[in-house]
């Protein structure tokens, strides 16, 4: 249907024209393309689970060996933020009561 111009342009109401499933029902997509496109997408899917089922344990502990670094420098960091609105909560208090009064953490 779309010749040599390129594939046909969508017609109809917004979100079911763009929508690859209703042009392949209304005869707009190519019926191989759309197949062949769902093989790979599955063949890809049973490769992953594949791969997860036969070497999860260790991507699990690459990754986690991975981003421990960045997991606690962003701890320190919290920290360091929860230090910080620690001390402007006890700076406010101070200055609307006169006291000094520690909130516990």
């Amino acid at each position: 249907m779309g010749g040599l111009d390129g594939p046909p342009k969508p017609v109809g109401p917004p979100g079911i024209a763009v929508c690859p499933a209703f042009r392949l029902l209304r005869g707009e997509q190519d019926v191989f393309t759309e197949v062949n496109e769902m093989k790979s997408f599955f063949v890809g899917a049973i490769a992953g689970i594949a791969v997860m089922w036969l070497w999860g344990d260790r991507v699990r502990g690459a990754i986690d060996q991975a981003t421990a670094d960045v997991r606690s420098r962003a701890a320190g960091h919290l920290q360091g933020a929860a230090d910080t609105l620690q001390s402007v909560a006890d700076t406010v208090d101070q200055g609307l009561t006169g006291t000094s009064q520690h909130r516990a953490s």
